[in-house]
């Protein structure tokens, strides 16, 4: 493959690190909702973690003008969710649009922390704790 620019190197393999996590979701079928969300975030979190600080900065940063990643987890993330409703595990009238760009908002934000706080990023667990704070709410009892 041959690139034109820098940005493209790095747009390149940045996306080479999220290609997967659809794919992955999908064999996924006998999980919950929470239990795939933790999936993609923690999977998210190693794409970010294996590009290392830098690269995620100028991907980060290339990023901005550009709507295909946001689409690329708006869709995926939305998905999730409208089949966790069909699968009776969401309530019906889950606003799936507001709570997927709550879920992004936070991925993105710790993103842009864990770039700010120089690489430091927070543990697994705590990770699951923030998954469960947003979910916890919409899960039909």
């Amino acid at each position: 493959v041959y690139y034109k620019k820098k940005e493209d190197i790095i747009n390149d393999i940045g996306c080479m690190e999220f290609r997967y996590i659809t794919d992955e979701i999908k064999d996924m079928n006998d999980k919950n909702v929470i239990d795939i969300l933790k999936f993609y975030y923690h999977r998210y979190y190693e794409g970010v973690l294996s590009i290392g600080r830098e690269i995620s900065k100028c991907w980060l940063q290339n990023n901005l003008n550009c709507r295909c990643k946001i689409e690329y987890d708006y869709n995926t993330i939305s998905d999730i969710l409208v089949n966790a409703i069909k699968k009776n595990e969401l309530k019906e009238d889950t606003n799936v649009s507001a709570l997927t760009y709550k879920i992004m908002s936070n991925l993105y934000g710790l993103t842009l922390i864990w770039i700010m706080a120089n690489g430091s990023i927070k543990n697994e667990e705590e990770l699951n704790l923030i998954m469960d704070d947003i979910l916890i709410p919409y899960i039909k009892r």
